[in-house]
């Protein structure tokens, strides 16, 4: 029994290190910066710029409180576009574990939003959700 309990924790250990290393675009040439979201408020469904620094041409994740809006470009490497979502999908960008069946709603509040491309996760600025 003791060794069928080893090869779980094994297993366990080998996936988080295959999910962590998993890429998520190409690495950014240097560190991914967050300067502005345009607007900064908005409700559901509002478009949002994200203006920055050394985002991926393709393959930009979006990190919106705790969820992900997964695989947008950037043409310029300076500019994500994202739109606020009516719920949050929490699996991580790429991930091959399972992922919970929960699906939270979003509601008014404030969220931080960061950009994550080639394993690298930007600063942080804050987004409020509004009623409309």
């Amino acid at each position: 029994m003791r060794s069928a309990t080893f090869l779980l924790i094994a297993f366990t250990m080998v996936s988080q290190v295959t999910c962590a290393n998993m890429s998520t675009g190409p690495s950014p040439a240097g560190p991914l910066t967050v300067s502005a979201l345009a607007p900064a408020s908005g409700p559901i469904g509002t478009e949002v710029v994200i203006t920055g620094s050394n985002f991926s041409t393709a393959r930009n994740h979006v990190k919106f409180g705790v969820g992900y809006i997964t695989n947008l470009a950037s043409p310029d490497g300076t500019t994500v576009r994202f739109v606020v979502p009516q719920t949050l999908n929490v699996c991580p960008p790429d991930s091959t574990d399972p992922c919970p069946t929960i699906v939270p709603r979003v509601l008014s509040g404030s969220y931080p939003v960061a950009v994550m491309a080639g394993g690298e996760t930007s600063n942080s600025l804050t987004f409020t959700v509004t009623d409309r």
